[in-house]
């Protein structure tokens, strides 16, 4: 079943005995797979980014479902998220993971990181930009911070909480200030 925020979706009916041998980001159940997409996602993104995260076709480019893009669910950005409090672990899950235990690739364990770091991540979208909204409006004297606040919403996404918090976990992980990632064997990400 699909869930708010989860955008990479879930196919009950289509994964076929023709399909096993397919190499995609998924995860199969007895009832259901999950696509995760992390590395087209993150292609489109790069992309976007490096032609100056253009959304208007007057830049000479229109990236106009950019908010379509989930976070790109791996190993660093649960990491993260666990760190700060915002994705909490079952005492089992946590332990594994704290003992560096590899989790079976497409396994319910590494599925439910996966996941749930998707659901956070889309929950901290929604959380920023109301935000920026509520400070918009406690504001009212400045006009120029009105004038920014569309820009602004337009580019708080999935895709950009997803670099900070990369790039604020590899700093961290620098400094010896995370904990253990999950460890899984996979060519997903």
């Amino acid at each position: 079943e699909t869930f708010s925020g989860f955008r990479d979706y879930v196919d009950r009916d289509s994964w076929t005995n023709k399909c096993d041998a397919c190499e995609w980001d998924a995860a199969k159940s007895s009832t259901s797979v999950i696509h995760f997409y992390k590395r087209a996602q993150i292609a489109v993104a790069d992309i976007w980014a490096a032609l100056g995260r253009c959304s208007t076709s007057s830049q000479g480019c229109h990236f106009t479902d950019m908010k379509f893009i989930t976070t790109f669910p791996d190993y660093r950005v649960p990491q993260i998220l666990r760190q700060v409090g915002a994705l909490q672990y079952t005492p089992e899950l946590a332990a594994k993971v704290d003992n560096q235990e590899e989790l079976d690739e497409g396994g319910v364990d590494e599925v439910e990181i996966r996941a749930g770091t998707v659901v956070a991540v889309e929950e901290m979208v929604e959380l920023v930009k109301k935000h920026l909204v509520d400070i918009s409006e406690a504001d009212s004297s400045k006009q120029t911070k009105k004038n920014n606040l569309h820009k602004l919403l337009e580019d708080v996404s999935a895709v950009t909480i997803d670099w900070y918090l990369w790039q604020r976990g590899e700093k961290e992980d620098r400094l010896n200030l995370l904990g253990p990632h999950h460890r899984v064997r996979t060519t997903y990400y």
